[in-house]
């Protein structure tokens, strides 16, 4: 799947959330301090990454916001590889496949 520079940024900050780091796949809540970029360009970019199919994001609801999920066909779980320091599959389990950026 072809995704632009600004949908890959979203895409990192998912990665780089607090619950990516539990073992349930990339996933984030839908709130400011999850991301580098505004709110505002947050939503767009979820409309345009959920219907190329990239992510799900469920609706906010019992005083908890949107939960953005990638779906399975675009990451995969890390097993018994050390990445870099920092690096986003160190960081949660899981690394992109099948995203180009263009």
């Amino acid at each position: 799947m072809k995704v632009t520079r600004l949908e890959w940024r979203l895409l990192e900050d998912i990665a780089y959330s607090d619950h990516s780091s539990d073992g349930q796949g990339m996933v984030a809540w839908v709130e400011e301090h999850n991301f580098s970029l505004s709110m505002r360009q947050v939503r767009a970019l979820m409309t345009t990454l959920a219907a190329k199919g990239v992510i799900g994001v469920s609706p906010p609801e019992y005083d908890f916001p949107a939960w953005i999920q990638v779906m399975p066909d675009y990451q995969r779980r890390i097993v018994h590889r050390d990445f870099g320091e920092g690096s986003m599959e160190r960081w949660a389990g899981y690394t992109y496949i099948n995203i180009e950026v263009v």
